[in-house]
């Protein structure tokens, strides 16, 4: 029977390292040295508390009954392949507790000597009933976010608290290449409560596709960590590098393994353990004796509060020992597309989560449905503007409603857009591009008032981060994007040969780190499919001017801005063409400006003021405190005013302003009345107001 054994554990070590091509690995010690680097009073804090581990100088108590862990999934999705089934949750749970019970099929596979320290570590791990508002849920928790994307701390979204839930985030891609998961251990998440838990690809979560059986293993690997063991080999990422112990002792010392031999006595005097669940070898079986000791001494810890996790009272809070009860369904749908034109059909697909067996009821105040009932169905509008949309998603536990209002636009082709200079200072043509932030938060495109190249008006995507505190640590700009429409322009009529020609400022708080991007897209069918204007994107490098530092940037003098002349492809010579500027800023992005679109036989710089220009030009600017200001303000000149302000709304200058048939062209002086900074410069008629930020030397 041995040699039979010995035998088939050939092929299963032939096998696994046949997968290992397609394997990705644990996360951790990179993620704590990134983590460090951002918080090092947690690093100081850990290497503090990891001695008094190694000490044996935590008090640890005894357990108390039986270790009952609470589990919730947040499945953090895009409507993607990540939002993984329920099925699949429930599956890894099974799989987590054969791991720690010695219940998995494939215990039978470990080889000797180890085959006699298995152990049964008898921890319990059941996804919560009840939710930390005191309400119903199946332990999964589904929310749709762009985080989803390069996941990282920012995508732990909607944390249940860490002292009484073990929180598992599940995402698309993980920003790490090469990671399929990380947890922080103990000592770290004692300091960082808010990124206490453990993050992990969806296709490495339990044992059923889209994951498979080579990765069912890896949520056992991390709660390893969540409970304080290192990897066997010590405390790195990269296995098969040097000789390292994990500071249990009945794991024999170790390089580690990403592969499956099936025998190494490198390190040590006889066979290393390449079996157990905190290798990298994908061939795991087992915890030892002494690992479950020190996962033990762990929960008995107040460290992290893990010993929280386990009490009477905790196991009442969240309903882990009632069974898996029927909920009130969240209701939630996916829409395609979120621009169209009148009579076009846009796809709306259903994606209720929280219970099972829904049924569907769509509602709109003017759509037109395919089918009002089923999880899928198709929109139609008959008249121009923003649009609502609504699903009702019932279960036998109860109905729920989700009403996105204003969400979908549909244009209208009468309302077109001059191939002359736009300068955004007019209103009422700002109003005819439509902007879509699509999930919803302060990272978008709008239009601003304080700067531009010459007038104080703009296109603005405003990608600084002015959040603070707690709300800092999650939803950060990093794979956002966004995009704004603009209205048709009928470009046929200028030829076989078109440019399009703005101006654009931005800047970075990392030049080198910063990876922003913006693309411009064409549609000749009314947003039915777009086409890039430009070949390649706009990468970083190109768009940013220079390094501007940790404040908000807005650019105050022509040296700041670049120009952009774009030869559009033939396809987009329509004569009702459509533009989509995408932007995706990226955690270290500041503002991005646009202004002057126009489109030209050929490129153009515009470096003098035309006839038609309807803004405010101020120049040099800066200055050491002489201005030249041109402008046009209508027609009325009665009681014209020139003023400056600081920045903190106190005027400091004021003189008349000399207009002649609305057009103004005059100096002015501020070198005795302000000091060097930055002010805003008002210039006033009867009708209306132009602004713009000047800088004095």
């Amino acid at each position: 029977m041995r040699k039979l054994k010995i035998t088939l554990m050939c092929l299963l070590s032939l096998a696994a390292q046949s997968l290992i091509a397609q394997n990705k690995n644990c996360g951790l010690n990179q993620a704590e040295k990134d983590l460090y680097e951002k918080f090092p009073e947690v690093k100081a804090k850990a290497e503090q508390i990891e001695q008094l581990f190694k000490n044996n100088m935590i008090k640890t108590g005894k357990t108390r009954g039986t270790i009952v862990i609470p589990v919730v999934f947040h499945i953090v999705h895009n409507f993607g392949p990540e939002n993984i089934t329920d099925a699949q949750v429930y599956d890894a749970i099974k799989r987590i507790n054969d791991d720690y019970n010695k219940l998995n099929a494939d215990v039978v596979n470990t080889w000797p000597p180890f085959d006699t320290i298995i152990a049964n570590c008898g921890f319990q791990f059941k996804l919560a009933t009840i939710d930390p508002d005191g309400n119903c849920t199946n332990g999964i928790d589904r929310i749709v976010s762009y985080k989803t994307y390069k996941g990282n701390d920012q995508s732990k979204l909607n944390l249940w608290n860490p002292f009484k839930y073990l929180n598992i985030w599940v995402v698309n891609s993980i920003g790490k290449n090469g990671t399929a998961a990380y947890a922080y251990k103990p000592a770290t998440a004692d300091g960082i409560p808010f990124y206490d838990g453990i993050i992990s690809l969806y296709d490495y979560v339990g044992g059923i596709s889209p994951s498979q059986t080579s990765h069912m293993h890896t949520l056992s690997h991390e709660i390893g960590h969540y409970l304080n063991l290192d990897h066997t080999w010590g405390a790195t990422n990269e296995p098969g590098v040097s000789c390292g112990d994990d500071g249990v002792n009945d794991t024999p010392e170790t390089k580690g393994h990403d592969t499956c031999p099936l025998v190494d006595s490198t390190c040590h005097n006889g066979p290393e353990n390449i079996q157990n669940f905190m290798e990298y070898s994908y061939c795991s079986t087992m915890f030892t004796r002494d690992q479950k000791t020190r996962m033990e001494n762990t929960l008995n810890s107040n460290v992290a509060k893990r010993k929280n996790l386990f009490t009477d009272e905790n196991k009442e809070l969240t309903g882990v020992l009632l069974p898996r009860p029927d909920c009130k369904p969240h209701s939630e749908f996916k829409i395609a597309k979120f621009f169209g034109c009148t009579g076009v059909d846009l796809s709306l697909t259903a994606a209720a989560w929280g219970d099972s067996n829904y049924s569907y009821t769509w509602f709109s105040p003017d759509g037109s449905f395919s089918s009002t009932t089923g999880a899928n169905t198709n929109v139609s509008f008959t008249t121009p503007g923003w649009k609502s949309v609504g699903l009702v998603a019932t279960s036998n536990a109860g109905t729920d409603t989700m009403y996105k209002e204003n969400v979908i636009y549909i244009n209208d082709n009468a309302v077109m857009m001059s191939t002359d200079l736009n300068s955004f200072e007019n209103p009422s043509l700002n109003d005819q591009w439509h902007s879509f932030n699509y999930f919803n938060n302060s990272f978008s495109w709008k239009f601003c008032n304080f700067a531009g190249f010459w007038g104080g008006n703009c296109l603005m995507y405003d990608a600084f981060d002015k959040r603070t505190g707690i709300e800092s640590y999650y939803n950060s700009a990093q794979n956002d994007w966004d995009d704004i429409v603009t209205p048709a322009v009928d470009l046929a009529s200028l030829g076989t040969k078109v440019y399009m020609n703005f101006e654009y400022s931005s800047t970075s708080g990392d030049l080198q780190l910063d990876n922003d991007s913006m693309q411009i897209y064409f549609s000749k069918d009314c947003g039915a499919s777009w086409s890039p204007a430009k070949s390649g994107w706009f990468k970083s490098t190109e768009l940013h001017i220079g390094y501007y530092g940790a404040n908000e940037f807005v650019p105050t003098q022509a040296s700041q801005w670049k120009h952009a002349s774009i030869s559009l492809p033939a396809a987009a010579i329509t004569n009702q063409t459509m533009f989509r500027f995408q932007y995706r800023p990226d955690d270290l992005s500041n503002n991005l400006y646009i202004d002057n679109l126009e489109f030209k036989n050929g490129p153009t710089s515009v470096s003098t003021m035309p006839e038609n220009f309807t803004g405010l030009m101020v120049f040099p600017n800066p200055s050491t405190g002489k201005f030249e200001i041109q402008g046009m303000l209508g027609n009325s000149t009665e009681g014209a005013t020139i003023e400056v302000y600081n920045l903190t709304g106190q005027k400091v200058f004021s003189a008349p302003a000399n207009l002649e048939s609305g057009r103004l062209n005059q100096q002015i002086d501020l070198s005795r009345a302000v000091k060097s900074g930055s002010y805003m410069l008002k210039v006033r008629s009867s009708k209306q107001t132009k602004s713009a930020l000047i800088s004095v030397l």
